[in-house]
């Protein structure tokens, strides 16, 4: 079963330009080791090209050896297959109470609990985000409460930094841009279903995708009072 929860995943673009940048490249024999692990994990293999040359005084004949980086019969490209791991995993964030967000060129699971906006860490631990209002909670005698810098009142020492509404903003635009750079994908699947034409792309992966794209605007601005 898939660890969803402890799963990264390089940005999209990232994968699409190493790809483009790797595939059909060749190396020569010195580099082929440097090549052997990416090839694997793509799809790929080293096709082996041997050229005949002569040596400088034109005496000698001597082999230059070289590989091709190439697909392997039968395999997807892989920015597809990344694509569509990235939809089944958006969908199931969407199910179980989680998140995608962009970290240090990574993009990370994020657990939403009941009040906290939070990332688990590889070692366990627990990096608190942000917090949603609490407006509902039952106070305990020694419960401690505070009003926040945007007039609700939290439990002490969970009110929101006014910087964890920054960082939900410019969360929130990346995701309205993103978006925004697919509305062509979605676009050209209309047309081509309209005229009866093979769709240039996944529609279902695309739906999830966006999606929790929308999810997370929503959560978001749900959580920080952000209104457009």
């Amino acid at each position: 079963m898939t660890d969803y929860l402890s799963k990264t995943m390089p940005f999209h673009d990232t994968v699409k330009q190493e790809w483009q940048e790797n595939l059909g490249k060749t190396v020569s024999d010195d580099e082929y080791n440097d090549y052997v692990e990416w090839c694997d994990m793509h799809g790929c293999e080293l096709i082996k090209e041997t050229e005949t040359m002569l040596t400088d005084d034109g005496e000698g004949i001597v082999e230059n050896v070289c590989y091709t980086i190439s697909l392997k019969e039968g395999e997807e490209e892989y920015p597809k297959k990344h694509s569509r791991e990235y939809a089944e995993w958006a969908n199931w964030c969407n199910q179980n109470g989680c998140v995608i967000v962009r970290d240090n060129g990574m993009y990370v699971c994020q657990k939403v609990d009941e009040h906290r906006y939070i990332k688990e860490n590889d070692d366990g631990s627990v990096t608190v985000l942000g917090y949603k209002a609490n407006e509902n909670f039952t106070l305990d005698d020694d419960t401690e409460v505070v009003e926040g810098w945007d007039g609700k009142t939290y439990v002490k020492g969970e009110e929101p930094a006014q910087e964890g509404v920054e960082w939900a903003k410019k969360r929130i635009a990346e995701l309205e841009i993103k978006l925004k750079e697919e509305d062509y994908k979605i676009i050209k699947c209309a047309e081509c279903s309209v005229v009866g034409e093979e769709m240039p792309y996944n529609i279902e992966e695309l739906h999830a995708e966006r999606k929790a794209y929308r999810d997370e605007i929503n959560f978001l601005q749900a959580q920080y009072d952000i209104v457009e």
